[in-house]
């Protein structure tokens, strides 16, 4: 028996015997412990008899325990009846059952995370890429996770006030929101919070990707931010935030060659202004599930002092399913996909902003008005989301309508206020401002002076 593996016999044995001198003690640990959870084989197969006992309602004592044993062809494996016996007699105090269980659950967690170490080396050893074993890694602590998380008592609402409220007070620590930078959503909202699923919905054309660069921009002031692009490229996403900072249109980044001279210089200017101010990470690897981004979004808090304001998805329904699914199976499994990702900005403590087509039912409409209902593919969106913010331009529809007008409907804020406010969009330059404010706008400024671009502090 390999000496560095953590198990306590004296525990595994301890448990055992308590179940088998008092039944109602598997209520109480029957929660906590699996078979598997047990080191010693005959240990294993000794409790799983007791749990088919119990949960068939038949009593389970030293003799029952046995005769299961021996029906399933394993009562002499364990040892017989005199080892039962045994177990019985050496148990220290039988109401402590919970608290030896406990003891198991530990030392079991602690296997899986010795084993998932081993088998990580094994990867690395024999040729695996980094991003491979990151995800493997990430895929396998998240299930241990998960089943150390699923036998903890949840804490009482005294412990959170305390702990996670008033302490933090004490200490001068806030739980400070991220804001939008447009104070009328911002002032409607109040800013965004860890643990929030944000979804941003739109017809094709009416701006998404852009109110998300925008947004993200913004948030990147305070922490980095997160972009995953399952659309469009991060070459072209560069070119839209080039036109955000400095009002060029972005047209005119797509033939670099003709822009005017000096231009190198302006985008070396704008590389440092991005790296000191505004770090946002751009990812457009195609294919991206939602448990391969919640790894690389766990790798990049990891390694960042401030950890991420905030997370960016484009867009819900490119993120893969099932091959060959159906109607009705796509949108039960964008349903799970969008739990998946709430469980995300919980686990993480970030907000998480997913971009989502809209139906063409819209089209239908005199005013092409969004509404909730209008999310495409899954009514299990709304359900998962905390706020859902839809846009729309009425311009594009109505020519005799302001063509830089960007409607955004808070259609669901789980806690607060809901309505409407209009923000000022101009698509030349992907740059949207907010009509209440100050328009901000380059100023001149020493090339070390972030206020040279547009949108910065």
């Amino acid at each position: 028996m390999n000496p560095d593996i953590p198990f306590s016999k004296e525990a595994e044995r301890a448990v055992l015997g308590a179940l088998l001198l008092s039944a109602d003690q598997v209520a109480f640990v029957g929660g906590v412990l699996a078979p598997d959870d047990f080191f010693l084989d005959a240990h294993r197969r000794i409790y799983d008899a007791i749990l088919a006992l119990y949960d068939a309602g038949a009593p389970v004592d030293l003799i029952t325990v046995g005769e299961e044993l021996k029906r399933r062809g394993e009562l002499e494996g364990i040892g017989g009846f005199s080892y039962l016996a045994d177990l019985a007699k050496e148990v220290p105090t039988v109401h402590l059952a919970s608290h030896y269980a406990r003891i198991i659950k530990e030392r079991s967690i602690a296997r899986k995370l010795y084993q998932t170490g081993l088998h990580l080396q094994t990867m690395i050893r024999t040729g695996a890429n980094a991003d491979t074993a990151l995800v493997e890694a990430h895929q396998s602590l998240q299930t241990i996770e998960k089943d150390y998380q699923e036998t903890r008592l949840p804490p009482l609402a005294a412990d959170v006030l305390i702990h996670e409220i008033l302490l933090p007070l004490k200490r001068g620590a806030r739980v400070q929101p991220r804001f939008s930078g447009w104070p009328s959503l911002d002032a409607l909202l109040g800013g965004f919070r860890g643990g929030q699923l944000i979804i941003i919905g739109a017809r094709p054309s009416h701006g998404k990707t852009t109110f998300a660069l925008n947004l993200a921009l913004s948030m990147a002031k305070t922490a980095p931010a997160l972009f995953f692009s399952l659309e469009t490229s991060r070459r072209m996403l560069t070119y839209r935030i080039l036109s955000i900072l400095q009002g060029r249109p972005y047209q005119a980044y797509l033939d670099l060659d003709h822009l005017p001279p000096g231009t190198q210089k302006d985008l070396e200017d704008a590389a440092r202004h991005l790296l000191r101010h505004a770090p946002l990470y751009l990812d457009d690897e195609a294919g991206l599930t939602a448990g391969i981004m919640a790894a690389k979004t766990r790798a990049i808090q990891l390694r960042s002092e401030k950890g991420l304001s905030g997370v960016f998805i484009d867009y819900l329904q490119l993120i893969p399913g099932k091959p060959g699914a159906t109607a009705f199976q796509r949108v039960q499994e964008l349903t799970s996909i969008s739990y998946e990702l709430k469980a995300m900005a919980q686990r993480f403590d970030i907000p998480v902003f997913v971009l989502s087509q809209l139906n063409r039912q819209i089209e239908q409409r005199s005013d092409k008005r969004p509404y909730l209902s209008d999310l495409r593919d899954s009514g299990g969106i709304e359900a998962a989301a905390d706020v859902v913010l839809l846009l729309h331009r009425p311009g594009v529809h109505d020519p005799s309508l302001p063509p830089h007008q960007l409607d955004v409907y808070v259609e669901k804020h789980r806690d607060g206020k809901t309505g409407k406010i209009t923000l000022h969009a101009d698509f030349s330059t992907m740059f949207i401002s907010d009509p209440s404010a100050p328009t901000r706008e380059m100023v001149a400024g020493d090339e070390r002076d972030p206020r040279r671009f547009r949108g910065a502090v």
